[in-house]
């Protein structure tokens, strides 16, 4: 005995609203994957300009410490 016996327009109610969410979370989730990996991209863009100057400041620099 459940709802979807006892009311049937209930239960096909409920089956579309399931299937609405189930479908809805996957999209949720590939937007925020996206979002992760730009914001990713963007942070590692920031100090790789920087990484590289002090990466390459060893091997050009006379002076070794």
């Amino acid at each position: 005995m459940d709802v979807y016996e006892d009311r049937p327009k209930l239960g096909s109610a409920l089956q579309k609203a399931e299937r609405y969410l189930g479908l809805s979370s996957i999209v949720v989730i590939l937007i925020s994957g996206v979002a992760i990996a730009m914001a990713t991209r963007r942070y590692s863009g920031v100090f790789q300009d920087s990484f590289r100057l002090n990466y390459l400041s060893r091997f050009i620099s006379p002076v070794r410490i």
